[in-house]
């Protein structure tokens, strides 16, 4: 960079006005984080021949980078006039609006763009990042349309979708029909018919069949109607050839308000789809006593059947009706004979319900080979440990679907970014993530680093055999998992030159001990990623957890069954809207067993104040990098604090007294050795 510096200002201190000198020093400068500088030659560039849209573009995204933001859309919406569809001014744009507090703005933008160029990447990813927590009122044709694609991409989080898309379906008329039915508890007969019209609208909503299998339902309303609505598809049976014996009064009393007077069977795409759901929650909804009792001779059918000695393929088909209804309340894989469903092929069932069988028992399957082949890299001696292992064996955390496809680079030129000071590239290419659980994470991290080897490691081998199957899945092969123990990690597993430690240290005995084993594999020119739970943010969670404690559900969080957490969360649900434990409903983990035990029911857990991480920071020699978090947070930040500011833990601390919930996922930070 340095040589063609040079060589650009060589040739313009012959000829100053060389077009392609003078844009490509300002792209240099920019690329180099030199903004202010770049501005001249560009500027400059842009005099002299107007109708270049690459020379608008490149210098608005200067005025970006610098915070001038109404200069930067100025240079960009004369970018696009001059060339309409230009990507990457489009993604400048949206940037931009962004940053400035127009996300609506942004995202109408967005919208269009991957509408008229729905095959280009970066579009849709940066559409789907911005959409993050958006809870969308209402949407077009269009709108629709794009979120379905959104949802189906395997580059694209379909989990960051789920506020807009539960948003646009929470709106429609259907399902407030149905809400509203559900909170009336008794159908009244002069509405039967409009809510049996509603409920198969719902069932026949494309957004929704498209997101179901492949998000987890984070709201109580919806939770409410699906719940409601599985009730009334196990009533739909037709129990006269599954159970004879079934008592009528239990067969008929089931739906609690909802559709009981729909003759049409579901759609089998809606019952496989709110199947899939279930399965992601990993059935955290509460059946009730009548449904039990109905899904009892459901599974007894079920079990004779895969007890016989005959082919399962040739009546397959037949069963796929009492199968897809068994797992809208059990895992296929918690049938007797189970395995015996991975001998029929997955052609034989409908397209719906193949991939509840692939994912339920076919993986399943691939699981338990990965987990007895898992390597040992340490053993896991201490008893708060061994603890927290066994919690992570019964409920592996967290289950993920898709993944959100992280921004490709190389380990030295991410490490430069955060540590700019340094002179020469960094020659270690090795990747640590301690505690990386079910692989989320580390496959992240070994996608974006193509050239890094990343070792994982985690108490759990149900954890890392997850990890392990969805590594294969997405086609990650520079990452390893091993079982191991933080408190036992030695010296010579080392170096690394990237350490992340996120939501792992806070559930030690000794935090500090384990990440000072951190900081001693971490070479003197490598970064360490931290994540800690803040003190300020989790309020609700320790409430729940005292509401959870003082209660009848488990003698402790080590031993809770499903029962029992299905028990605690829908008396958490149940609590006024004001009561402090019930904020904990906000959270996405709330929606799943894994997430709700580690959330709420843990069995080793700590927070920490900013000025803790201060103090650990110093005592372990590291030094602050600066928190990850969302743009529009740090453009908050600056304009309270300063930018001067942003490496100040102190300015940090001052702005999440002022506004607690800051942190409220974790302290995500990154720090090196002094």
């Amino acid at each position: 960079m340095a040589d063609a510096e040079r060589g650009y200002r060589t040739l313009l201190a012959r000829w100053p006005d060389q077009l392609d000198a003078l844009y490509l020093l300002g792209v240099l400068l920019h690329q180099e984080g030199r903004h202010e500088e770049a501005l001249a030659p560009l500027t400059t560039a842009v005099t002299l021949d107007p109708s270049r849209a690459d020379f608008l573009n490149t210098l608005g995204d200067s005025y970006r980078a610098l915070g001038r933001y109404s200069e930067a859309e100025v240079q960009f919406e004369r970018a696009l006039a001059m060339r309409p569809g230009y990507v990457d001014a489009q993604l400048n744009l949206a940037n931009t609006l962004h940053a400035a507090g127009r996300t609506n703005d942004a995202l109408v933008l967005l919208f269009n763009a991957v509408a008229a160029a729905p095959t280009h990447a970066p579009l849709r990813h940066l559409l789907a990042s911005m959409l993050q927590g958006v809870v969308l009122q209402s949407g077009n044709v269009l709108v629709r349309e794009v979120l379905r694609l959104l949802a189906t991409d395997e580059q694209v989080s379909a989990q960051s979708l789920a506020g807009a898309i539960l948003g646009l379906v929470m709106n429609d008329a259907p399902f407030r029909t149905l809400r509203d039915s559900v909170r009336r508890a008794a159908l009244e007969p002069n509405r039967e018919r409009a809510t049996n019209d509603a409920m198969r609208a719902l069932m026949s909503d494309a957004l929704l069949l498209t997101a179901l299998p492949r998000i987890v339902v984070g709201d109580l309303d919806v939770e409410l109607v699906l719940t409601r609505i599985r009730a009334a598809l196990l009533q739909r049976i037709p129990w006269s050839a599954v159970a004879p014996g079934l008592a009528p009064s239990v067969a008929h009393g089931v739906a609690h308000g909802v559709a009981h007077g729909v003759e049409a069977a579901a759609p089998a795409e809606f019952v496989c789809a709110l199947a899939a759901q279930c399965y992601n929650t990993e059935y955290a909804w509460m059946p009730t006593g009548p449904e039990r009792l109905q899904l009892s001779p459901l599974r007894s059918a079920i079990e004779v059947w895969l007890a016989a000695e005959a082919d399962l393929t040739i009546d397959a088909a037949e069963h796929e009706l009492m199968l897809s209804h068994f797992a809208l309340y059990e895992p296929l894989s918690a049938l007797s004979g189970w395995e015996r469903l991975a001998h029929v092929e997955l052609s034989v069932w409908s397209e719906w319900f193949a991939p509840l069988v692939r994912e339920q028992v076919h993986e399943q399957l691939l699981e338990r080979r990965l987990s007895t082949a898992l390597p040992l890299l340490t053993p896991i001696a201490d008893a708060v440990s061994q603890r927290v292992r066994a919690m992570y064996e019964e409920n592996p955390y967290p289950r993920w679907v898709t993944l959100q496809q992280p921004v490709r680079t190389t380990v030295s030129e991410f490490i430069r970014r955060l540590r700019p000071e340094l002179s020469e590239p960094v020659a270690n290419r090795s990747v640590l993530v301690a505690g990386g659980g079910s692989g989320q994470q580390p496959v992240q991290m070994a996608m974006s680093f193509a050239d890094a080897h990343v070792l994982s490691f985690d108490l759990s081998r149900a954890s890392l055999a997850y990890a392990s199957r969805m590594a294969s899945r997405f086609g990650v092969t520079n990452v390893q998992f091993m079982q191991g123990d933080l408190l036992e990690l030695p010296p010579t597993a080392g170096p690394f030159a990237i350490v992340s430690c996120s939501g792992v240290l806070h559930h030690l005995r000794d935090p500090m001990a384990g990440w000072t084993r951190l900081r001693n594999v971490l070479t003197p020119d490598g970064v360490m990623k931290i994540g800690l739970y803040s003190t300020a943010a989790r309020t609700a969670v320790e409430a729940a957890r005292a509401f959870a404690s003082k209660s009848a559900f488990t003698a402790n969080a080590f031993t809770a069954d499903e029962d029992g957490l299905r028990a605690a969360r829908q008396s958490i649900a149940a609590l006024p809207v004001d009561d402090a434990a019930r904020g904990v409903t906000a959270f996405i983990d709330f929606y799943s067993m894994s997430g709700f035990r580690d959330l709420v029911l843990h069995v080793q857990e700590r927070t920490y104040t900013i000025s803790q991480i201060a103090a650990a920071l110093e005592a372990l020699e590291l030094r602050f990098l600066g928190f990850q978090l969302p743009q529009p947070v740090q453009a908050r930040f600056i304009a309270e604090q300063g930018a001067d500011a942003l490496l100040d833990l102190d300015a940090w601390g001052r702005f999440e007294s002022a506004h607690p919930d800051t942190f409220v996922a974790m302290y995500q930070f990154w720090c090196c050795r002094r």
